[in-house]
């Protein structure tokens, strides 16, 4: 995903919680929150070499009580989040505009960019009448080697317009609210080995693992194509790994090296690893 991106959307969102939506009358608050809107992308993952461990990381989600969590930053080994309240009285009309975007109907893809291992976005409108999915190939880069048709070109804008103006305040968000750091209960870290420390294409600044279970089997197996693991870590343990957490770090862990990815979990994510790794 394009870094330049993921900033213009931090900066507009100032773009990670949990405070309940004051408002109205339009749409009612089941017991359980559930989604309304989520972005994905999907694809290798993030930059080499961490795209071996191909993460799963939200870019925004919606919910049907009114809370927007927004990727704030994400790089080569974690992703953070920031939290903003949508009114209660305008999630409708936050349906209306999607189905304005041509996010309603059958689900469609938007065409291949022409670049292949770009990242795709997946954007989910949960309809009362059901699910719709949109994919866009090379959304996040802005890719278009001039392949796409018109109609995908002029559908992508529209995506594009309709998650800008989401993610802006003022449109939809409760007056005055600003967006605020997404604090979770639950971490997911996923971890891979590294097979040569010495051909990585950056310098490496490798740690002594710091918790107390080895990374060798520790966790459960998430990937078939490349051997990674996974774990769930409470805000404590995760605040450990995070404190000496940056690009350039790989892990020791008897004898073994190792790439680890951390993230938080959202609030529709079940308390595992099966979203946060597939």
């Amino acid at each position: 995903m394009n870094r330049s991106i993921i900033r213009s959307i931090a900066a507009a969102a100032v773009m990670a919680l949990i405070t309940a939506a004051c408002g109205s009358e339009a749409i009612a608050k089941p017991a359980t929150p559930t989604l309304l809107v989520l972005v994905d992308g999907r694809g290798p993952g993030l930059y080499h070499p961490f795209d071996l461990l191909q993460p799963h990381v939200p870019r925004l989600a919606l919910y049907s009580d009114g809370r927007l969590v927004m990727v704030d930053e994400t790089d080569e080994v974690h992703a953070s989040y920031t939290i903003a309240r949508v009114r209660e009285g305008a999630l409708a009309d936050v349906l209306t505009a999607a189905t304005a975007a041509g996010l309603s109907g059958p689900d469609r893809d938007l065409g291949f960019a022409g670049v292949a291992g770009a990242t795709t976005a997946v954007v989910t409108v949960y309809y009362p009448a059901g699910p719709h999915t949109t994919t866009a190939d090379g959304y996040w880069d802005g890719l278009d080697d001039g392949s796409l048709s018109e109609a995908d070109r002029d559908a992508r804008a529209a995506l594009g317009d309709f998650l800008d103006r989401l993610i802006r305040p003022g449109d939809w968000w409760l007056e005055g609210e600003q967006a605020e750091p997404y604090v979770p209960g639950d971490w997911a870290a996923v971890w891979s080995e590294v097979d040569e420390v010495d051909e990585l294409p950056f310098e490496p600044t490798v740690r002594p693992w710091i918790l107390e279970a080895a990374l060798g089997g520790w966790g459960q197996p998430v990937s078939e194509a490349r051997p990674a693991r996974c774990a769930v870590l409470d805000d404590v343990t995760a605040a450990r790994i995070l404190a000496q957490l940056r690009p350039e770090t790989v892990w020791e862990s008897e004898g073994e090296t190792y790439y680890v990815y951390l993230r938080p979990l959202l609030p529709h994510e079940l308390t595992d690893c099966a979203t946060a790794s597939r």
